[in-house]
């Protein structure tokens, strides 16, 4: 029988649910360790808006973690989430469903803590042998910076409030001070904080974003506020943030700069989320020098229907599975450096 999409979707929506309400259910993985591309055809918002911070009703709601759920072991269609290739809407499972597709992956995703007092949180993983996903949550009006390469990945979240804007009476927005913005952003996306592994220690010698490992940036803000002096504030920051990340990170192109539908989603939709995807061995090429192995990655934006990042390269010796046929490789010299790849 065909899989049902809808249903699918409904079926995961409601056991996310579940155990988003149960309480002690995260496995734990997820610690704090220490060019512009505008979206087509966005929605309008459709709520009222308010300044995305620790404060923000809809953003109080979800400042604990959500669980991550393990691969089912059982059932219909469980079985192509569990193979060695990198899910996508595409499989059988989701038939181009991309919100089916995204939920899932969220349901398996290291999560950005997030800082119930204001501070810019980040959190960094190693791309080894092991393929997962991790995630960024909360963007009504927040912003993101994801640095990624052929070694590491680095994911953040930067609350509106206290960093781009404030309130005042009766309900207007205004910038927030430039001491504010260069000591909760600048400062800590270099030097880091409690909640932010800065990104200056990644950049030392055989470092996850060194040169050789080809990093790249983004940038992600959001659409309009309806404040025209307020949107011109936040986007000149927004330049702010790319100059920092081009004095920090040998970049082979400046930092790309995408913005999300401010209106959000509720928290088991994929709006106002960022889904990185990582899988270690993608497939193995011959060539003349006998088996190579392939790692990806990608990074999703909200329900956009297509990656806004994907990077196929040689899996460097510590990504390489045990067993491959290529694993002998690794005391030979490194791997030829891949190049960004579209397909």
């Amino acid at each position: 029988m065909a899989s049902l999409p809808g249903s699918l979707r409904t079926m995961l929506v409601a056991l996310w649910f579940i155990f988003a309400l149960l309480p002690g259910l995260s496995d734990g993985h997820s610690r704090s360790i220490g060019r512009r591309a505008h979206l087509k055809n966005s929605s309008p918002p459709t709520k009222a808006l308010s300044l995305c911070g620790p404060n923000c009703p809809s953003c109080a709601f979800s400042l604990s973690t959500p669980p991550k759920l393990s691969t089912p072991k059982n059932g219909a269609k469980s079985r192509s989430l569990s193979k060695r290739v990198l899910t996508k809407p595409e499989d059988e499972d989701f038939e181009g469903d991309v919100e089916s597709f995204l939920v899932s992956q969220y349901m398996r995703a290291d999560w950005v803590p997030l800082d119930d007092q204001g501070l810019s949180s980040a959190l960094f993983k190693e791309l080894g042998n092991k393929n997962f996903n991790m995630a960024v949550r909360d963007l009504w009006g927040c912003a993101s910076v994801v640095v990624v390469s052929e070694k590491g990945i680095w994911m953040s979240h930067i609350w509106e409030n206290p960093s781009f804007g404030r309130e005042i009476p009766p309900n207007r927005w205004v910038a927030s001070e430039d001491n504010v913005f260069i000591n909760t952003v600048l400062k800590p996306l270099a030097e880091g904080n409690e909640r932010m592994p800065g990104l200056a220690q990644f950049t030392q010698p055989n470092g996850a974003f060194t040169a050789e490992y080809k990093p790249f940036a983004y940038i992600f803000y959001p659409s309009t506020s309806r404040n025209d002096l307020y949107d011109r504030a936040y986007t000149a920051r927004i330049s702010g943030i790319s100059q920092k990340l081009q004095q920090l990170l040998r970049l082979s192109v400046p930092p790309l700069i995408y913005q999300y539908d401010r209106s959000g989603g509720d928290f088991l939709s994929s709006k106002g989320k960022i889904l990185f995807q990582y899988e270690p061995n993608e497939r193995v090429i011959q060539t003349k020098d006998g088996p190579l192995q392939q790692a990806v990655n990608r990074i999703w934006l909200e329900n956009q229907p297509m990656y806004v990042h994907q990077r196929y390269w040689p899996a460097w010796p510590l990504q390489r599975s045990a067993g491959n046929a290529n694993a002998k490789r690794d005391n030979e010299p490194s791997p030829t450096l891949g190049t960004p790849g579209q397909c």
